[in-house]
Protein backbone atom coordinates (compact mmCIF):
# COMPACT_ATOMS: atom_id res chain seq x y z
CA UNK A 1 0.00 0.00 0.00
CA UNK A 2 1.71 3.23 -0.74
CA UNK A 3 2.86 5.21 1.76
CA UNK A 4 0.38 8.45 1.30
CA UNK A 5 -2.67 6.15 1.75
CA UNK A 6 -1.22 4.63 5.09
CA UNK A 7 -0.56 8.17 6.33
CA UNK A 8 -3.85 9.35 5.38
CA UNK A 9 -5.61 5.86 7.06
CA UNK A 10 -3.58 7.26 10.37
CA UNK A 11 -5.48 10.45 10.34
CA UNK A 12 -8.91 9.36 9.11
CA UNK A 13 -9.72 8.16 12.78
CA UNK A 14 -8.53 11.40 14.65
CA UNK A 15 -9.79 13.25 11.98
CA UNK A 16 -13.54 11.67 12.27
CA UNK A 17 -13.35 12.25 16.54
CA UNK A 18 -12.91 16.27 15.61
CA UNK A 19 -15.74 16.63 13.32
CA UNK A 20 -18.01 14.49 15.81
CA UNK A 21 -17.22 16.42 18.54
CA UNK A 22 -17.32 19.86 16.33
CA UNK A 23 -20.64 19.01 15.81
CA UNK A 24 -21.64 18.77 18.87
CA UNK A 25 -20.24 21.61 19.96
CA UNK A 26 -22.07 23.83 17.10
CA UNK A 27 -25.70 22.11 17.80
CA UNK A 28 -25.14 23.65 21.53
CA UNK A 29 -27.39 26.37 22.70
CA UNK A 30 -25.58 29.81 23.12
CA UNK A 31 -27.24 33.30 25.33
CA UNK A 32 -26.28 36.41 24.04
CA UNK A 33 -27.82 39.85 24.85
CA UNK A 34 -28.08 42.28 21.49
CA UNK A 35 -28.63 46.30 21.66
CA UNK A 36 -31.87 45.79 18.96
CA UNK A 37 -32.77 49.60 18.44
CA UNK A 38 -36.14 48.92 20.42
CA UNK A 39 -34.00 47.57 23.35
CA UNK A 40 -31.55 45.21 24.44
CA UNK A 41 -32.86 41.31 23.59
CA UNK A 42 -32.24 38.07 24.89
CA UNK A 43 -31.55 35.42 22.33
CA UNK A 44 -30.81 31.55 22.39
CA UNK A 45 -29.77 30.04 19.56
CA UNK A 46 -26.80 27.28 18.45
CA UNK A 47 -23.44 27.98 18.47
CA UNK A 48 -23.23 27.23 14.54
CA UNK A 49 -25.64 30.40 13.85
CA UNK A 50 -23.95 32.62 16.38
CA UNK A 51 -20.56 31.10 14.46
CA UNK A 52 -22.41 32.49 10.77
CA UNK A 53 -23.66 35.84 12.47
CA UNK A 54 -20.34 36.77 13.80
CA UNK A 55 -18.48 35.82 10.26
CA UNK A 56 -21.27 38.34 9.09
CA UNK A 57 -20.72 40.79 11.52
CA UNK A 58 -17.16 41.07 10.96
CA UNK A 59 -16.99 40.85 7.58
CA UNK A 60 -14.90 44.10 6.34
CA UNK A 61 -17.68 44.24 3.23
CA UNK A 62 -20.31 43.67 5.44
CA UNK A 63 -23.41 46.13 6.28
CA UNK A 64 -21.94 46.59 9.49
CA UNK A 65 -22.55 45.24 12.97
CA UNK A 66 -25.98 48.52 13.78
CA UNK A 67 -27.16 47.73 10.45
CA UNK A 68 -27.54 44.11 11.20
CA UNK A 69 -29.22 44.67 14.65
CA UNK A 70 -32.14 47.17 12.81
CA UNK A 71 -32.40 44.46 10.31
CA UNK A 72 -33.06 41.56 13.01
CA UNK A 73 -35.42 44.03 14.76
CA UNK A 74 -37.17 44.04 11.52
CA UNK A 75 -37.43 41.00 10.33
CA UNK A 76 -38.59 40.19 14.45
CA UNK A 77 -41.36 42.87 14.13
CA UNK A 78 -42.64 42.18 10.15
CA UNK A 79 -42.27 38.85 10.58
CA UNK A 80 -43.69 38.52 13.92
CA UNK A 81 -40.75 36.04 15.05
CA UNK A 82 -39.85 35.46 18.87
CA UNK A 83 -35.86 36.65 18.71
CA UNK A 84 -34.79 33.12 19.15
CA UNK A 85 -36.31 32.67 15.82
CA UNK A 86 -35.44 35.42 14.31
CA UNK A 87 -31.28 35.50 15.10
CA UNK A 88 -32.17 32.11 12.69
CA UNK A 89 -33.91 33.68 9.98
CA UNK A 90 -32.09 36.32 9.95
CA UNK A 91 -28.35 34.71 9.77
CA UNK A 92 -29.79 32.39 7.20
CA UNK A 93 -30.87 35.12 4.89
CA UNK A 94 -27.97 37.10 5.13
CA UNK A 95 -25.79 34.02 3.57
CA UNK A 96 -28.30 33.08 1.27
CA UNK A 97 -28.15 36.80 0.28
CA UNK A 98 -24.02 36.89 0.11
CA UNK A 99 -23.63 33.72 -1.84
CA UNK A 100 -26.15 34.50 -4.59
CA UNK A 101 -24.34 37.54 -4.51
CA UNK A 102 -20.92 35.34 -5.22
CA UNK A 103 -19.59 36.13 -2.06
CA UNK A 104 -17.92 33.69 0.28
CA UNK A 105 -18.15 34.98 3.59
CA UNK A 106 -15.62 33.08 4.99
CA UNK A 107 -12.87 34.25 2.44
CA UNK A 108 -11.17 36.58 4.02
CA UNK A 109 -9.25 38.03 0.96
CA UNK A 110 -12.45 39.65 -0.68
CA UNK A 111 -11.05 43.04 -1.14
CA UNK A 112 -8.51 41.12 -3.39
CA UNK A 113 -11.69 39.32 -4.64
CA UNK A 114 -13.38 42.54 -5.39
CA UNK A 115 -10.32 44.28 -7.09
CA UNK A 116 -9.73 41.21 -9.43
CA UNK A 117 -13.42 41.04 -10.40
CA UNK A 118 -13.00 44.56 -11.00
CA UNK A 119 -10.07 44.42 -12.92
CA UNK A 120 -11.78 41.23 -15.20
CA UNK A 121 -14.74 43.69 -15.85
CA UNK A 122 -12.54 46.46 -17.03
CA UNK A 123 -10.50 44.06 -19.32
CA UNK A 124 -13.93 42.44 -20.58
CA UNK A 125 -14.84 46.12 -21.73
CA UNK A 126 -11.72 47.35 -22.88
CA UNK A 127 -11.65 44.27 -25.50
CA UNK A 128 -14.94 45.59 -26.84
Amino acid sequence: MPWNLVFLGMLTDPILKLLDREKEHLLRNKVRWLDLPNGKRRFVAFHLVWRWYDNLRNDPCGVGEDRMLYYLQRCIDEEQLEPNDAIVRYVSLSVEMYEEDGVDVLDTGIELKVAQDGMAKWRARKRK
